[in-house]
């Protein structure tokens, strides 16, 4: 038999027996020289070279070796062995040379440096060999040299044939084999770990110095072989494994012992464990998947039935059936070169029955990196020659361009929800015919997911994806479809995490290439934090979204922008900010920071802002500590819109303050006949004022009660600064204010009361002084009906005793209570609110 390579697989064809007719001479160790000499002696007879009465000679280690050398050389030079070896002077046959080179092996294993005694040993009667190609482990051919040297102890004569895993090896080929065991140890110091095994007709045959097989070098064997087997439609009779030939069976047990391996992130050595053929049954395999874990299973059942048996099953029993031995290990081959292509082991292989109609299988379905892989190259093929692929190639699958859009579009969705699971690939004709109606702009993150949803629907409804899909900015071709969403992959491969934002245009090719990677300019920036800022004086509430030079980011994002804007700007650097993606997180309002930020704070601050959303993913914060104390989410947004809104003449804003947010409370203090708006317009007034001026403000509500009524709304936040305005001084109002009620709906806040006079009396200077002997006294006003007790008792304005309260400016000082009395001029009372909200 003779050894064929194709591709290093190789298969075996019939060939010829060599016969040996020389004779070789070779010297000590010490002598260089060799004599080849030709003898027509007959071989048949024993060795003569001990005389009568001499000691029997003996040969050192070194000295067989140099034998074993030479022989090799005259081997591999003339095709057949010598029939007779000259050791250091002494003349052998073939056979006495195998009974030296045997034993020398087994002595250098054994670490033995004694002599070895040559012995009498007749030349062995022919044999039939029935050797197949393959490869020794160490323990093997050291058990096969014991073996040859029992067989001529015994019988005085070597072996015609033995018997191995491989077959029957002849003579000749046993005596070649330890020739270059012999001398792998002089080249290489130590004796071989593997030796090749081949028919006698292949001379040369080179061996390995190779100590180990790792995994990696079954994997790329496993990649060589799958390829071979969808190229040929057949396995190879015989799998080189770096330089390591090995049959069928054997390389299963390599095959699924690696997988096991990997599974078990185990990265030492294989062991070579040479295994017989199976023999033949009947396959009853249904098509279909197997999962990680059940081919994990099968594997460790392969393994467990050849350690058992010393062969490989010609079946072996699965969820799916019998699986026949040759679909095992083409079944591996493709479990490791899908290892090998995306670093893990698949969660699924495809299984068919055995047949060329069913070669090559495709384990049809995909990671979400092979299909961002493939997404990439479809956007780089349509950016370089503005036309789309008619198909597509995705993990060596080729498919139409309907099927890839729902592959991308499955992927969207799953990289959405963290879905890591596989994706299959299904059935579907190339997609339908429409007109696009689509104008250019921004499509947010929320709408490309439900666009996906949409378009993965319709092709498994239709088996065929739509020639246009609605979308917010018009209809969308199945063009501009495939290509927005492989740019959408593009992107997620290079930020790992789906863009917030996506640009579209109309699909044309003087719109190729279409680019996402979005920048802006800080004064770009500085016009939408003007916006926002008036936005929310406005309209007293945040954007949900932002535009930005046209294109929509949500809050994060923009704070990530604010934030850099800044520091861009305090650094004089003029180049460009790219967008990031943001998460918007919560904002809880009770967080208040309150006080001045100085620019040199304001700019640390901004810096710390970006660094959180790099250590959390992109979240955002939902509160930043400073040097006022911690600040929401929501509140460090607007103090940077103000910042930026401040930015002139080339320079930031020395300080920037933070205020307590302000709720607005007010009396009807003039009367709807007299001027039925001008107490909401005096409101509405002094939230725009604050507003302005960066306080989150409110007008709570007019009317009676109505300073008890924000108090006990929950929306109001602990720390929030409520200022009610009243068109008359009430004693009992005033004095329920220190009561157990009152403070517990107060709670945190701070209540900030303001009359205005006239119409209200000035409580630091009430006009019944005159009748109360100059005690600032404020009796119980005519409508109140609710206060029980009144501390104090004096005259009223027109001398009527009452109860009521002394001095009510003092009382309020001195439980903590800040107010103001004015005639009633905005800007004054403005000025005081901020004054009360930023202390």
């Amino acid at each position: 038999m003779a050894l064929v390579s194709v591709n290093g697989i190789y298969a075996a064809e019939d060939g010829q027996n060599l016969t040996p007719s020389d004779n070789l001479t070779t010297t000590d160790t010490n002598t260089n020289a060799t004599n080849q000499s030709f003898s027509s002696e007959s071989n048949s007879e024993s060795d003569n070279y001990q005389a009568a009465g001499e000691a029997p000679p003996s040969f050192t280690n070194e000295q067989i070796i140099q034998a074993a050398l030479d022989v090799k050389r005259f081997l591999e030079g003339n095709k057949y062995l010598p029939e007779y070896i000259t050791i250091n002077g002494i003349q052998v046959n073939q056979a006495t040379f195998l009974q030296l080179l045997t034993q020398t092996t087994i002595k250098i294993n054994n670490s033995d440096t004694t002599t070895t005694t040559p012995i009498n040993t007749k030349l062995p009667g022919t044999g039939t060999e029935t050797t197949t190609p393959g490869t020794f482990n160490k323990n093997e051919y050291l058990t096969l040299a014991q073996n040859i040297q029992n067989y001529i102890n015994t019988n005085g004569q070597a072996p015609a044939t033995m018997s191995t895993v491989f077959g029957n090896i002849k003579f000749q080929s046993l005596l070649y084999l330890y020739t270059r065991a012999l001398t792998m140890q002089k080249t290489y110091g130590t004796l071989p770990t593997f030796l090749a095994v081949r028919p006698w007709s292949n001379i040369p045959i080179t061996d390995t110095n190779k100590k180990t097989i790792t995994t990696q070098d079954i994997i790329n064997t496993a990649i060589e072989v799958k390829n071979f087997v969808n190229y040929y439609k057949y396995l190879p009779d015989y799998i080189t494994i770096n330089g390591i030939v090995v049959n069928q069976a054997t390389f299963l047990q390599l095959l699924t012992q690696t997988t096991t391996k990997i599974n078990n992130q185990d990265n030492t050595p294989l062991t070579l464990q040479n295994i017989k053929q199976p023999t033949t049954s009947t396959e009853t395999i249904t098509p279909g998947t197997l999962t990680q874990n059940e081919y994990l299973t099968l594997a460790q059942n392969i393994l467990t039935y050849i350690n058992t048996n010393g062969q490989a099953p010609s079946t072996i029993t699965s969820t799916l059936g019998n699986v026949k031995f040759e679909s095992l290990l083409y079944l591996y081959c493709r479990v490791l070169n899908n290892y090998k292509d995306n670093g893990v082991l698949p969660q699924l292989v495809t299984v068919r029955p055995w047949s060329a109609s069913n070669i090559p299988i495709r384990d049809e379905f995909f990671t979400i990196q092979q299909i961002t892989k493939t997404a990439i190259e479809v956007k780089n093929f349509l950016e370089g020659n503005k036309y789309l692929p008619e198909y597509i190639t995705v993990n060596g699958v080729v498919m139409n361009q309907s099927q890839f859009i729902y592959l991308i579009t499955t992927a969207t969705i799953h990289i959405n929800t963290d879905d890591t699971s596989l994706i299959s690939l299904i059935n579907a004709n190339k997609p339908g015919t429409g007109i696009e109606a689509l104008v250019g702009g921004s499509i947010l993150q929320n709408e490309y997911v439900a666009l996906a949803n949409n378009i993965r629907n319709y092709i498994i409804a239709n088996k065929k994806a739509p020639g246009v899909v609605s979308t917010s900015l018009g209809q969308m071709s199945y063009q501009s479809s495939l290509y927005m969403f492989c740019r959408i992959l593009n992107q997620y491969n290079s930020i790992k995490d789906l863009p917030s934002v996506v640009n579209v245009l109309p699909w044309k090719t003087s719109n190729i290439p279409i680019y996402d990677t979005i920048s802006f300019t800080t004064s770009e920036i500085i016009q939408s934090a003007v916006d926002v800022k008036k936005f929310v004086v406005g309209n007293a509430y945040y954007p949900e979204f932002i535009t930005v030079d046209g294109v929509l980011v949500n809050q994060a994002q923009f704070l990530q922008l604010l934030a850099t804007a800044t520091i861009k700007l305090n650094n004089k650097d003029n180049s460009v900010i790219y967008l990031q993606n943001g998460i918007v997180p919560s904002s809880d309002r009770n967080i208040i920071g309150v006080g001045t930020l100085v620019l040199s704070r304001y700019v640390e601050l901004a810096g710390n802002i970006n660094t959180y959303f790099s250590n959390h993913d992109q979240v955002g914060p939902s509160k930043m500590s400073s040097s006022v104390g911690e600040i929401n989410f929501l509140t460090l947004l607007y103090t940077y819109c103000r910042v930026l809104s401040s930015y002139q003449n080339n320079a930031l804003p020395a300080s920037v303050i933070l205020y307590k947010p302000v709720y607005i409370t007010s009396d009807n203090i003039y009367n709807s006949v007299k001027d039925p708006a001008k107490d909401q317009v005096r409101m509405n007034s002094l939230v725009s004022i604050l507003r302005n001026a960066g306080v989150d403000a409110y007008g709570f509500g007019i009317g009676p009660d109505m300073q008890n009524a924000v108090l006990r709304n929950s929306s109001v936040q602990q720390g929030a600064l409520v200022v009610d305005i009243y068109g008359g001084a009430c004693a009992g109002t005033i004095y329920a204010m220190i009561g157990s009620y009152y403070q517990g709906i107060k709670g945190a806040r701070e209540v900030y009361s303001i009359w205005i006079s006239p119409p209200a009396w000035d409580i630091t200077n009430l006009p019944t002084k005159a009748t109360n002997g100059g005690v600032n006294f404020l009796p119980r006003a005519r409508d109140d009906t609710f206060s029980k007790y009144l501390p104090d008792w004096g005259y009223d304005f027109y001398g009527k005793p009452s109860d009521g309260l002394n001095n009510p400016d003092l009382f309020l000082n001195s439980h903590g209570f800040n107010f103001l009395v004015t005639s009633g001029n905005l800007q004054y009372m403005a000025d005081h609110i901020l004054y009360e909200a930023k202390t």
